[in-house]
């Protein structure tokens, strides 16, 4: 099993395996785990389904600036009234105004 240290740059996640001396990058931190179980795979030369890897933010700040810039360009791009967007989310429409605002 490898740690995946996911740090935003610009409008990519990068992604570093130390461990494995591995890196590559993925466009959400969604599509994290699968761009780096294999870019893993490719490094150690083994198949996918060997590969186990635990994806960390670099930082909690970091991690949550970018992932909110995500949600609002989300919505935004999709011109999405926040009260659908809030359903969608699974929170309230409060907290969706706040995240807009923030």
């Amino acid at each position: 099993m490898a740690t995946v240290t996911a740090a935003r740059e610009g409008e990519w996640w990068t992604l570093d395996a130390p461990d494995v001396g591995a890196y590559g990058q993925s466009a959400t931190l969604g599509d994290a785990q699968s761009a780096a179980r294999e870019f893993i795979a490719l490094e150690l030369d083994i198949e996918l389904t060997e590969v186990e890897a635990t994806i960390v933010p670099a930082s909690g700040d970091e991690a949550a600036r970018a992932l909110r810039k995500d949600v609002k360009g989300g919505v935004e791009c999709a011109h999405t009234p926040y009260r659908e967007a809030a359903q969608a989310l699974y929170m309230s429409a409060q907290c969706m105004h706040q995240l807009m605002s923030a």
